[in-house]
């Protein structure tokens, strides 16, 4: 990411590197989850939730076979429906260019989005936005 036009010593570009937590990604059927894309989505509901989250991925037994679950851990402003705040994000989220979480879901090939409370965390360290269990 560029961060300044010049560099006063060197009059060249200067960057920032970006770690692993701004840049991660999970591989998922049919597309991927992407951090960015879920910060994204995350800031069209800032009436309801805030900018902090953790996407967790589960993959779950059904009669069907295993399916992939996501969990979108937000923390919702007073009034906050998470039930249907995983309804709209689910709407949302994309997977790949043409495909959304939702349409996802309704192919059969993922589990309902779900949206539950963000655990604050105790000590300050870098957090992590994608996790794979």
């Amino acid at each position: 990411r560029v961060i300044g036009a010049r560099c006063e010593k060197h009059a060249t570009w200067s960057f920032a590197v970006l770690g692993r937590v701004e840049l991660d990604f999970i591989k998922i059927p049919g597309g991927v989850l992407r951090g960015d894309e879920v910060e994204r989505v995350v800031r069209l509901f800032s009436d309801r939730i805030s900018a902090r989250f953790e996407l967790h991925r589960y993959e779950r037994s059904t009669p069907d076979g295993p399916k992939l679950q996501a969990e979108l851990h937000v923390e919702p402003h007073p009034g906050t429906d998470l039930e249907d705040l995983a309804h709209r994000v689910a709407r949302e989220l994309r997977v790949n260019p043409e495909t959304t979480y939702a349409s996802g879901v309704a192919r059969g090939i993922y589990l309902p989005l779900i949206c539950a409370r963000l655990e604050s965390a105790g000590e300050i360290k870098k957090q992590k936005r994608l996790i794979v269990h």
